[in-house]
């Protein structure tokens, strides 16, 4: 079963969890020292719940139709895992609200499970994205300048917030991609800042790697860019006198609170042997840049 809208739950085992580990800044990841990995308790946390596997999912069932046009090898993959195309594809009408609530969902499970006041800065996301390809506390591997129109994207969530919907906001901050419409993206050339800055701090290189869909939650850089984003939706849903009883909204966020719990409960995650994935995977987000 999918992750699609209903938000089928993948439960490695059963147990529950002790008090909050104790913080912990070791950056060794898989033998490799990472200046960017989160703390190991809450890599630990994450691996021992089943958390990468999650989101790499999340993420391939909706570019479902997108990559088995473009890259057949991943849906064979993807269908091995017993993963099914989620009815609501990315870029579709619906799929901006999941976006914006699954990953509020993450952020507020792990702020929950981890409250020690040296783990909360890690979550308070960037005032702004950072575009200075100097910055060596954001870096860009190939010093590409930053891309203007996502500059004037940033600018906009920043000041105008003039979108209809949690939705529409949520589609415009998280892809270009618009299936069923022209060349299936928008027309928009400053839509999907998300997915450009997981392309723009990947490095595939590191093992926690921006740009993989399943260790990039391992990286402090992913919850910046994330906090970021939440913190803007929080701003947007002020501006529009939006409530948190709001049903949409309300039932989006129970769903995936929900779903993020029941893998918070679950410990033990099987280590099987799998099939090796396809390279795409390797730099999820790089696919999506259009001109």
């Amino acid at each position: 079963m999918a992750l699609g809208a209903s938000a089928a739950l993948w439960l490695p085992g059963c147990g529950s969890d002790s008090a909050e580990p104790e913080v912990d800044t070791d950056d060794i990841v898989k033998g490799t020292a990472d200046k960017f990995a989160m703390p190991k308790a809450l890599r630990d946390y994450q691996d021992s719940h089943g958390w990468g596997r999650h989101h790499i999912e999340w993420h391939t069932v909706r570019q479902w139709d997108f990559l088995q046009k473009n890259y057949p090898d991943s849906i064979r993959w993807a269908k091995s895992q017993g993963w099914e195309r989620a009815p609501i594809q990315e870029g579709a009408k619906g799929n901006g609200l999941e976006f914006l609530a699954m990953h509020r969902a993450m952020l507020r499970h792990l702020l929950g499970k981890f409250t020690a006041a040296s783990y909360k800065p890690l979550f308070a996301g960037w005032t702004t994205p950072p575009t200075d390809v100097t910055d060596k506390d954001n870096p860009v591997l190939d010093k590409a300048a930053f891309n203007p129109n996502m500059a004037k994207a940033i600018a906009r969530v920043s000041s105008d917030l003039d979108f209809a919907t949690d939705d529409d906001f949520g589609l415009y901050l998280e892809t270009r991609a618009r299936p069923g419409t022209g060349n299936g993206y928008s027309t928009d050339v400053t839509a999907g800042v998300h997915n450009y800055l997981h392309n723009r701090f990947s490095n595939s290189k590191s093992p926690t790697n921006l740009g993989d869909p399943e260790v990039n939650m391992k990286n402090k850089l992913f919850w910046r860019c994330h906090g970021w984003i939440d913190a803007r939706w929080t701003a947007f849903r002020a501006a529009k006198g939006l409530k948190e009883t709001d049903p949409a909204y309300k039932e989006a966020i129970d769903r995936w609170t929900a779903h993020m719990n029941a893998l918070g409960a679950a410990k033990g995650v099987s280590a099987a042997p799998r099939e090796p994935r396809p390279d795409v995977f390797n730099n999820f987000w790089a696919k999506d840049e259009q001109p």
